[in-house]
């Protein structure tokens, strides 16, 4: 009971926040992540409900980056360790979450009947789009499955994740690996 009330009281917060303007004038525009010493912007219209880590349960001959199954309000989900996807510059060859007081399941956007939350390390907040700066690169390669990449005005770098395109993209979809014995 006492995590449940502790993430209704962090929803609640956002959602204040959400429906208050900052000093500037601009209303938030994403909700602020850390995984795997990186930073992620998550599009706050695209972003699901936030959970506590709860027990996961295996899945074999699956992605490094798939973590298991989870029980969510009566509903499995998939989870994704989201510091482990390769295609945001990630060469983990394992998984990196752990399960700590800060960590987070994030749900995304449901295409079809799949149900799936990214794992976080940490929420940061919620950040406006002002005093973001797109980099320009010549190295658009993963813009298939929705990511940009920006600059604060403290010159911290992060990848903004189109929710929508990662969760219906093929290659995000295709959690399957096949076991090395298969290939003999």
């Amino acid at each position: 009971m006492n995590k449940r009330q502790g993430i209704q009281d962090l929803q609640a917060r956002l959602a204040s926040r959400l429906a208050n303007k900052d000093q500037s004038g601009a209303l938030a525009a994403w909700l602020a992540v850390e995984a795997g010493n990186r930073q992620y912007l998550l599009p706050l219209g695209q972003a699901g409900e936030l959970f506590n880590p709860a027990p996961l349960v295996q899945v074999p001959y699956v992605k490094h980056w798939f973590l298991g199954l989870v029980n969510l309000r009566g509903a499995l989900y998939g989870v994704v360790d989201l510091a482990c996807l390769p295609w945001f510059g990630s060469n983990h060859k394992s998984t990196t979450w752990l399960q700590t007081s800060q960590s987070r399941l994030i749900v995304l956007p449901t295409v079809g009947e799949t149900l799936c939350a990214l794992a976080v390390d940490k929420v940061l907040g919620l950040k406006t789009s002002q005093g973001f700066q797109l980099l320009t690169t010549e190295n658009a390669a993963n813009s298939d499955v929705g990511l940009r990449e920006l600059i604060d005005g403290d010159g911290k770098h992060w990848l903004e994740i189109d929710l929508s395109k990662l969760s219906s993209s093929p290659e995000f979809l295709d959690i399957h690996e096949r076991p090395v014995y298969a290939e003999l």
